[in-house]
């Protein structure tokens, strides 16, 4: 079946449609889906130029920019990340990342309301898939304030040892959203509808360095779009289901995390509650998840996952709801 590379949707010849080439390309000019480059030829440039670029991350993530429709990589200035098919083996499935995170993303924008990052896929010069995202740091040409949590919260090696980014835990964050966003009451909620969905995916990879704030033109902070989103137990069936605690305080865990030994819908619960999101707000975003799991399996068997991962991932999300069913 030939798909838009981006959206899913059915057509005559794989390519990208109008829409998404527009919302990609910032509305200015045409968005290319296929890249005139090989995994390795960009995994060589980014080892070569990978002191001048400003990504990091243990996944090979190249800098593009777009130049009269083509897409090249670059040491400065670029607009958007490519991801290829990583180099580190992983457990399983490790082709599939990058159509993992592409259907990840998108359910979690046309499914769940979650606001994210443009992004698609492109084909590689030699058929590979590759995941590509447009940054929402800038405006226009102007770079916008974004720090993660990390930042935020002064975590680094220095201050928290090698695993710095999984230290602290999911209230911790929500209570710092809670200083700083002036509009933190519409933040929060969409803070909880990020941790749910994440949950719901078996994304164990929210770390601090995945959830960031960023500046408007009033000056105030607010949540960025999510990024980075991807079920990773996918990959790593047996990592953990969150990848910071849910409470600062272990006593503070729901009974039904007691008796369970894992998340449910009554942790979320009560962790929005001690945030300031009442129960029947939070309610509520369960209820979706539970309505949109239909066409959200939809979604998934149009995916470029094969069968066999589109199984799992099926999979995985029905497990979850079963967890976020207990309240």
């Amino acid at each position: 079946m030939n798909r838009c590379l981006a959206s899913l949707e059915p057509r005559d010849q794989e390519g990208i449609n109008e829409r998404a080439q527009h919302a990609l390309a910032n509305g200015r000019r045409r968005f290319p889906h296929v890249v005139e480059y090989t995994r390795s030829e960009l995994v060589q440039y980014r080892i070569e130029h990978g002191r001048s670029m400003s990504i990091s991350g243990v996944q090979d993530k190249i800098s593009m920019v777009l130049e009269r429709g083509t897409l090249k990589p670059t040491e400065a200035g670029g607009r958007y990340i490519l991801k290829p098919i990583p180099r580190l083996d992983v457990p399983q499935f490790e082709q599939e990342v990058p159509a993992n995170e592409h259907v990840c993303m998108l359910m979690a924008r046309t499914l769940y309301s979650l606001k994210t990052a443009e992004c698609s896929l492109v084909r590689m010069r030699d058929g590979e898939l590759a995941y590509i995202t447009r940054r929402f740091d800038y405006d226009g040409d102007e770079k916008v304030l974004q720090e993660d949590f990390c930042q935020l919260l002064n975590r680094s090696s220095e201050t928290g040892g090698e695993n710095y980014k999984y230290t602290g835990s999911y209230e911790e964050v929500g209570q710092a959203i809670a200083n700083s966003c002036a509009s933190a009451m519409v933040q929060l909620p969409e803070y909880l509808r990020l941790l749910l969905y994440s949950y719901l995916i078996g994304n164990g990879d929210l770390h601090l360095k995945n959830i960031s704030l960023m500046t408007t033109k009033q000056g105030d902070y607010v949540l960025t779009p999510a990024y980075d989103i991807l079920s990773s137990t996918l990959h790593l069936p047996n990592e953990s289901r969150l990848a910071l605690d849910l409470v600062d305080d272990s006593r503070k865990h729901s009974a039904n995390y007691t008796a369970n030994a894992f998340e449910t819908g009554q942790c979320f619960i009560e962790m929005g509650e001690r945030l300031g999101v009442n129960a029947s707000t939070t309610v509520e975003k369960l209820d979706l998840l539970a309505r949109k799991q239909s066409p959200a399996e939809q979604m998934i068997r149009r995916s470029y996952l094969t069968p066999e991962a589109q199984d799992r991932l099926i999979a995985i999300m029905r497990d979850r709801l079963k967890a976020l069913a207990i309240v």
